[in-house]
């Protein structure tokens, strides 16, 4: 097992079965403290994403096994966050609910391209949907609620705006890219 591969399983892992608790239970307790080792332990969770792939592709480690798990890693990530978060009232169900089903969408869309033999490239969209994905987690898990200023509250809103944006965008491009992919493979129903 490589580096890069080590690190996307230890991330899928961890974002599974333990930041869905952290974020459900330390996040109401609205303290400082609390907010920046949740603040910590998330933001370590997400350099691991960009870490392993850098790793991979620097070192040539490329793996199957890291391929087909990086996407899922990213996907438990963002859910195991969220879904804590629309339970504790922090995200509008609605908001919530379009991020995951994206996600949910662009997996399936994924594997179907996997077993045609085509692939669903990342795009430039993809990659500012996961920022603000990123930064939006950092942020709602690292402010205490007990903190009710304008300028938190609007910078919260701009993230949540921006995450919700290229979620749609990203989801559109993808869903595009897969149905031309498709009809130039020539798959029947």
């Amino acid at each position: 097992m490589t580096l890069p591969t080590f690190l996307t399983c230890f991330r899928l892992i961890i974002s599974v079965l333990i930041l869905p608790f952290l974020v459900f239970f330390l996040v109401p307790l609205a303290d400082w403290a609390t907010g920046t080792f949740l603040v910590t332990f998330v933001f370590a969770l997400a350099l691991t994403d960009f870490l392993d792939g850098y790793l991979a592709r620097r070192y040539g480690q490329d793996t199957l096994l890291g391929k087909l798990l990086d996407p899922l890693a990213d996907k438990c990530f963002v859910m195991g966050a969220l879904i804590p978060l629309i339970a504790l009232g922090k995200l509008y169900f609605y908001w919530g609910l379009i991020v995951i089903l994206r996600e949910l969408i662009i997996t399936g869309l994924r594997g179907i391209a996997e077993q045609q033999n085509f692939v669903l490239e990342v795009n430039f969209f993809g990659k500012f949907k996961a920022a603000f994905q990123y930064l939006y987690i950092l942020f709602v898990v690292g402010t205490p609620w007990s903190v009710s200023e304008l300028a938190a509250m609007q910078i919260e809103k701009s993230l949540l705006c921006g995450m919700v944006i290229f979620t749609v965008l990203s989801g559109a491009f993808y869903c595009k890219n897969f149905v031309k992919q498709w009809s130039l493979s020539g798959v029947k129903d």
